[in-house]
């Protein structure tokens, strides 16, 4: 990451947009350089309520990133939809079958990647941001705004975002507790976790996904 000018400011702010219909892509751009970042150098954790990353970050990430890379998520009973009437009672469902589609590629790729389920009882989780830590270079960045890094956020929605970056030490301190904060009640994503009733992704459900994931 590049440092703030020491003659200007400690912390300096980057708004950008993503708006696809009149071709803004701010977004995607930022974000497809940051998964493609070929150097062990940084830390960064990726939050979203809604676990249903574009392709091309996906690619990106499994080809291309070799960093520590941690994911925090809604589990199954933090999401807003879980024990829904009707079809919207197999939402949960849909976030992980994409949870496990990243587990597995992980292995495959052997990635330092690891995804966290937030749960917390009667609570719904819907935190969203990325946080980018830099120790050799004494910076932190974060990500703030409405985006999920979905297919929605991608082609459909208007996402306003802004990446604050920083080497004021207690700035950096308070960002990191930030994080801390939403990684208190997440609890980590393996093998075993597909397993119990609660992950159990239908058949159905998993033909459905392929299909029209890029709705969510």
């Amino acid at each position: 990451m590049t440092s703030p000018s020491s003659t200007t400011s400690d912390t300096r702010i980057y708004p950008f947009l993503q708006f696809p219909p009149f071709k803004i892509n701010d977004e995607v751009e930022i974000l497809m350089k940051l998964f493609s970042r070929s150097e062990n150098d940084i830390n960064v954790t990726v939050a979203t309520g809604y676990f249903n990353l574009y392709d091309d970050y996906l690619d990106a990430i499994l080809k291309k990133s070799n960093y520590p890379l941690t994911f925090l998520t809604a589990a199954p009973d933090a999401n807003g939809f879980y024990n829904g009437q009707g079809l919207s009672g197999y939402v949960p469902s849909l976030y992980v079958n994409t949870s496990k589609y990243l587990f597995d590629q992980t292995k495959i790729h052997q990635k330092q990647i690891k995804i966290l389920e937030y749960s917390r009882p009667n609570w719904t989780f819907h935190g969203k941001g990325i946080w980018i830590d830099d120790e050799k270079n004494g910076l932190t960045a974060t990500m703030i705004g409405s985006s999920n890094f979905g297919y929605r956020s991608v082609s459909r929605d208007l996402e306003a975002q802004v990446m604050l970056v920083t080497s004021n030490e207690k700035l950096r301190t308070r960002l990191k507790e930030e994080r801390n904060l939403l990684v208190e009640y997440t609890s980590l994503l393996e093998s075993s976790t597909f397993l119990r009733r609660d992950h159990f992704v239908p058949f159905w459900v998993k033909v459905f996904a392929r299909h029209f994931r890029n709705f969510f």
